[in-house]
């Protein structure tokens, strides 16, 4: 005859009650287990988020109130001092209003005592944006998805901040000025009202990329003038001025200063020819 195993054996006669109920028992331990390191977690979060709302306007602290803790892994980082406008629009893992941290060779000293950030009303700050301390930002703006915002930078009211742009420190960007996907700032840029910056323009401050202690003295980034274009791919030198209404045609490299109201294009960028005056932005107010 066929040997039988043990648990053939067992589960042709059955089990006994006294089996089913240890098994239910050890079950339902199990899962009281899990839903209590489960709540715990859920608690702690929600324990963590009440010393950040208290802070806030209550238009933001409604927004984070309304959403499910549970689809938020991790949720926004709002640091101590950070102050958000009423009706502004936080996304998912957005850090806002931390501290400088410069490598120990960094050439850009930091100011130990930076006031915090401040954000305007109504703008909207995307996700996974990361903001520094110092900075100040008008109402009405948006910062794009995955945007860098380095410290003691002005960024204006209306102005649009494109995904994964990148601003270091000090610059200034002037009111209703459009900064597409890409676009990298460099410190010291200045950028005045109603310009338009087309995806990953790159802005340079040092000729001496590092070198001789000249540096120091002649670094500085570009000034763009009101009503400015800068076409797609273009490259501007350190203290590089482009007048007011001037047109930099896409992947020009800009070696000199552009007079204003001036299209120019090449490597290097030359003149070309005069903007006509119906592309004034005053002419599209």
């Amino acid at each position: 005859m066929a040997r039988v195993c043990r648990h053939h054996r067992l589960f042709r006669r059955g089990f006994t009650l006294l089996e089913i109920l240890s098994a239910t028992m050890i079950s339902a331990i199990l899962l009281g287990a899990l839903y209590a390191v489960y709540n715990g977690a859920l608690k702690l979060r929600q324990k963590n988020y009440g010393s950040m709302e208290a802070g806030l306007p209550r238009a933001y602290a409604a927004e984070i109130m309304d959403r499910d803790f549970r689809n938020m892994l991790p949720p926004v980082g709002i640091l101590a001092g950070a102050i958000i406008g009423d009706g502004t629009w936080v996304g998912d893992h957005a850090v806002l209003g931390r501290a400088p941290r410069p490598a120990p060779t960094s050439a850009v000293g930091t100011p130990p005592n930076l006031p915090p950030l401040q954000i305007g009303a109504d703008c909207i700050i995307g996700t996974g944006a990361v903001i520094y301390n110092g900075t100040t930002i008008g109402e009405k703006t948006m910062i794009g998805d995955h945007a860098f915002v380095r410290d003691r930078c002005q960024i204006g009211s209306f102005v649009i901040v494109g995904s994964h742009v990148t601003i270091e420190n000090e610059v200034t960007i002037g009111d209703y000025t459009k900064l597409q996907t890409g676009v990298y700032l460099c410190a010291w840029v200045t950028i005045e009202d109603h310009c338009f910056i087309a995806p990953c323009v790159v802005t340079t401050n040092d000729n001496y990329m590092g070198r001789t202690d000249r540096r120091f003295q002649e670094r500085g980034g570009c000034t763009i003038r009101r009503g400015a274009r800068i076409g797609a791919n273009v490259t501007l030198l350190p203290n590089i001025e482009v007048g007011a209404e001037a047109f930099v045609a896409a992947g020009s490299i800009v070696t000199r200063h552009v007079p204003p109201a001036t299209v120019v294009m090449g490597s290097p960028a030359k003149y070309v020819r005069d903007v006509s005056a119906d592309e004034f932005a005053e002419e599209q107010l």
